[in-house]
């Protein structure tokens, strides 16, 4: 094919034929960072539902942060048959399958596999899926296949959009890939929905944090017949790893390279169980992807380097309940004082405060808290760079939180709050204090408890 026409008339001259699959054709467009795809079967609905894609729907077009999330088509072919035109995946962009899949992932450079990075990978994940379904979407695919990282950068792109399900226009073309396609569409009794698309959102985000498939464990069920097998093992009747009784399917390194879902805190176990236990049988109980995105930011404020340069995932979650001891490679956390653990506090107007679930801060050198931390119905702005208004220091061998930017931050004694702490003055944090960093409701306190890397 030498040449594309788009439905404004722009005439796109084509180059390298990339390849085909299922639903069309890709051809290179020459001199832009565009591809084009030509579809097999060019309905009246999928010209629709392009058209909605490209039009009303379109999740991107006010944003160049949402852009950067997708590879989004921005252009309908008319000539010589129905397609779209694409962006190309950037070519220092990869396969997420090199990071979640074992034998690929351990050949990653070292520059690619600390951890910090798969979870910041899964925050953006969660927080694009989120998008796609508040704007009527169902990928209906979601895999590895589909998504493309470059974890040192944070980078990251969802494709394979022009197959998007969009309500009212389009019906689902496939069902997912194998390993991500969820039980009751599995088995045959649904298509591709949200709720299809939460069951692999799990997937993915559990092999991101854990280094392993939920369902994939010894408990593998012999049947002489693969298809049967997979149905047993993927399907409504499958097993999670880390199911809280039943131990069936518990891969037998428990204790050396087993790390239990308890490891991301309770918020995040809670949330698999649901998915991996209920969620098998019953698809309205999956956790939707906006409370994904707001447990994984949550464990980001509770991570830390690993002590041991030689470790090769480099950093870790503190977890209630737990040793601080870095659970990849073993080696204790380098606390000697303790580390302090700023516990969030939702306040009332009758002036009390009830701790939020699982939200703390490790407090580490360079710690920031933002408004989202303080301010009690805030939360992160995507594509903004936020404003630090504290910061957890370590000055003269004692922790303190120096007030960047807060006008009401007090530290409470004997029961009442104390002077303002002026900008630039610090806080120590010592066991048991509390800090307000603002008037309640509208601020949240911060209750200091210092965690000994004996506990």
């Amino acid at each position: 094919m030498k040449t594309a026409t788009l439905a404004d008339g722009t005439v796109l001259h084509c180059g390298q034929f990339l390849g085909a699959g299922a639903a069309g054709s890709v051809y290179r467009v020459k001199g832009s960072p565009h591809v084009v795809k030509i579809f097999k079967d060019p309905t009246p609905a999928l010209k629709r539902a392009m058209q909605a894609i490209l039009g009303d729907y379109n999740t991107v077009a006010d944003s160049d942060y949402w852009r950067s999330l997708y590879c989004w088509p921005d252009g309908l072919v008319i000539k010589p048959s129905l397609g779209v035109r694409l962006p190309a995946i950037p070519g220092h962009l990869k396969e997420l399958g090199r990071i979640v899949f074992p034998k690929s992932f351990n050949r990653l450079p070292a520059a690619e596999r600390p951890w910090a990075q798969r979870l910041g990978i899964a925050v953006k994940l969660a927080r694009a899926v989120g998008r796609l379904h508040r704007s009527g979407f169902t990928h209906s695919d979601l895999s590895p296949a589909n998504i493309y990282v470059d974890p040192r950068r944070g980078e990251l792109r969802i494709i394979d959009l022009d197959g998007l399900v969009v309500r009212g226009h389009l019906p689902p073309q496939v069902i997912g890939t194998p390993e991500y396609i969820a039980p009751e569409a599995l088995v045959g009794k649904a298509t591709p929905s949200s709720r299809t698309d939460l069951h692999a959102l799990a997937v993915i985000i559990y092999q991101l944090l854990l280094y392993r498939h939920p369902l994939r464990g010894p408990a593998r069920r012999a049947t002489g017949n693969p298809d049967r097998q997979e149905l047993l093992e993927l399907g409504p009747e499958g097993i999670y790893i880390d199911h809280p009784t039943n131990r069936k399917n518990r891969p037998r390194c428990e204790g050396s390279g087993f790390w239990p879902a308890t490891l991301m805190g309770a918020s995040l176990a809670d949330a698999f169980e649901t998915c991996f236990v209920a969620g098998l049988k019953t698809p309205a109980t999956r956790v939707s992807a906006g409370s994904w995105e707001s447990y994984l930011v949550r464990l980001a404020d509770r991570v830390v380097t690993c002590g041991n340069p030689a470790c090769k995932d480099k950093h870790f979650p503190l977890t209630d309940g737990r040793a601080l001891v870095c659970p990849w490679c073993r080696t204790p956390y380098p606390a000697h004082s303790g580390v302090p653990a700023l516990r969030l506090m939702r306040g009332s107007k009758d002036g009390k405060y009830r701790p939020e679930q699982d939200w703390w801060l490790a407090g580490i050198p360079g710690r920031k808290l933002y408004n989202w931390h303080v301010r009690a119905n805030a939360s992160p702005m995507p594509g903004t760079r936020p404003k630090p208004l504290a910061e957890v220091r370590l000055q003269k061998r004692e922790w303190c939180l120096v007030n960047l930017g807060l006008e009401r931050l007090r530290e409470v004694r004997s029961g009442r709050p104390a002077a303002n702490v002026p900008l630039g003055s610090a806080i120590p944090l010592r066991n048991g204090t509390t800090i307000l960093t603002g008037d309640p409701p509208e601020y949240r306190a911060l209750y200091v408890q210092v965690v000994s890397s004996r506990s």
